[in-house]
């Protein structure tokens, strides 16, 4: 699948996606007090960052959305991802089902 049908995949299950106990949205569910801590360190000039063990690509998605931080700046597992051009020369990026990294533990240089 392209990055563009990925990402509109996920901000449709967004829109419509509810907790199972609570029957709220998940963009309802959001910890308030983490976003307003966020939203003020970033108006004193921090530069924040979102670590996620979640894919990157779905946390980007909603997080820059609902949670208002810029996508580079929100970091997670990666799937591994590939360029290609179409046959009427049109570029894309193809998302491949296999994993490029898995943030699941500290990392070591």
């Amino acid at each position: 699948m392209s990055t563009e049908e990925f990402d509109k995949n996920v901000a449709d299950w967004i829109k419509t996606a509810k907790h199972p106990k609570t029957g709220k949205l998940y963009n309802e569910m959001v910890f308030q007090p983490m976003i307003e801590l966020l939203h003020y360190l970033q108006s004193k000039d921090y530069k924040t960052f979102i670590a996620s063990g979640g894919g990157i690509d779905f946390m980007r998605v909603w997080a820059e959305k609902y949670i208002i931080s810029p996508s580079y700046q929100i970091i997670g597992s990666s799937i591994k991802t590939k360029y290609e051009v179409s046959e009427n020369g049109v570029p894309k990026l193809i998302k491949l089902p296999e994993l490029n990294f898995n943030n699941d533990k500290e990392e070591t240089l």
